[in-house]
């Protein structure tokens, strides 16, 4: 009973991880690894970090970066290496791609290696590799440190050695002889054409059979390019000593008409506005009361959050807002969409010793806690944090 009860668990564990489950970094304090959040919580040995930025795989399969000093490797969901000792890992566009490889990187060159055969299959030497394919066979288009570009074949084979006079390197599918054919058209900068077959072999020009009837006329509207009007002109304002320069670089005003004409409850002051744009307009000020600080819905008269925080700031150039209370920081979110309709929630109170903005996604977060751990805040419509429960529970953390 106890061996089948360990044979179902890793069954279970097996099953969750094979879906396309989300997982994010966490660090400890000691070791970094992926966790769901919730049950799933991996070790990456011999991690000093962990990229969130994941490089997808053929059949939704996601590999994540692994950094040891220098030397980064590719890990699985499972935390099983993948591939090491190279300086970067890049994953294909093709949609139609079936081999399991990536773009290596190494010394500021790239080449090609295969997951399945464990070694490299295009040698890193290239300045650029992307895939391309006729029908189902796939080709890789490459580019070398000179310029030059050339083509390689499913087999690793370079049928086009790479050379400056090429312009670009094009599949096409012909109709020729009443056969559907795919054959390689290579421009060169005077854009003439050498036709190659799918082989590499060079070929005739070929006759391609057409049917007039099927080429309608193009028309090309022609477009005429007009300058756009700058309307010239300084800020105004009734009171210009009220005007300060921000860190964005734009001016932020205390108040635009006299403070008896905006009708903020009893108790309260404006601290400023929220992110004015040049001509003084915006929906949400910063207001204070007993030395704590919330913000006020200026379109609808209301107090929108009460003063509660220490401080209360934006984030630049998004929606969101690092809350603070005796160190600890939250995070907030509102806006008013372009219906008019305002969308406000708190994504979290202040619990975190450090809130940074995840510059790869808009809405994730690196959230710190007192012991050095670290984790990975989603606050999109349903938010998450990507800490183990074992983490979570030390804070009394629920979500």
């Amino acid at each position: 009973m106890k061996y089948s009860l360990i044979v179902a668990l890793l069954i279970s564990y097996g099953h969750i991880l094979s879906q396309d489950t989300d997982l994010y970094p966490y660090f400890d304090g000691k070791n970094w690894g992926l966790s769901d959040g919730q049950d799933i919580e991996v070790i990456i040995k011999k991690s000093d970090s962990i990229s969130p930025k994941t490089v997808q795989l053929p059949e939704k399969k996601k590999a994540f970066k692994s950094f040891n000093q220098k030397n980064v490797s590719l890990v699985n969901a499972r935390g099983e290496l993948l591939v090491s000792n190279y300086e970067d890992y890049a994953a294909f566009n093709g949609y139609r791609l079936t081999k399991n490889i990536v773009i290596c990187h190494k010394n500021d060159y790239v080449g090609v290696y295969d997951l399945d055969k464990k070694k490299e299959v295009i040698p890193t030497k290239y300045k650029d590799i992307t895939d391309t394919y006729a029908k189902d066979q796939l080709f890789f288009k490459i580019k070398d440190h000179n310029q030059g570009v050339g083509l390689i074949n499913d087999q690793y084979e370079v049928i086009v050695t790479p050379d400056k006079k090429w312009r670009n390197i094009y599949i096409t599918e012909i109709k020729e002889e009443g056969t559907t054919k795919n054959i390689i058209e290579l421009s060169d900068q005077n854009y003439q054409t050498t036709y190659l077959s799918i082989n590499g072999k060079k070929r005739k020009t070929p006759v391609i059979e057409s049917n007039e009837d099927s080429f309608s006329e193009i028309v090309f509207e022609e477009v005429t390019e007009m300058e756009e009007s700058v309307v010239g002109g300084a800020l105004s304002c009734k009171h210009d000593d009220e005007l300060i320069k921000t860190t964005e670089g734009t001016y932020q005003i205390k108040s635009c008409k006299r403070l008896e004409d905006i009708n903020i409850p009893k108790g309260y002051n404006i601290l400023s506005l929220i992110n004015p744009q040049k001509n003084l307009t915006t929906n949400f000020a910063y207001i204070t009361a007993q030395n704590k600080t919330g913000v006020y819905y200026i379109k609808n008269s209301s107090v929108l959050i009460e003063p509660q925080f220490d401080t209360i700031q934006r984030i630049e150039d998004s929606n969101f807002y690092v809350s603070a209370v005796n160190k600890k920081y939250g995070l907030e979110f509102f806006t008013v969409d372009y219906n008019g309709k305002l969308k406000y929630k708190t994504i979290t109170t202040p619990t975190f010793s450090k809130i940074k903005k995840y510059n790869e996604s808009y809405n994730t977060f690196i959230v710190s806690l007192p012991n050095g751990s670290k984790g990975y805040l989603t606050a999109g419509e349903n938010k998450k944090l990507y800490l183990p429960k074992s983490i979570k529970s030390v804070y009394d953390i629920s979500y």
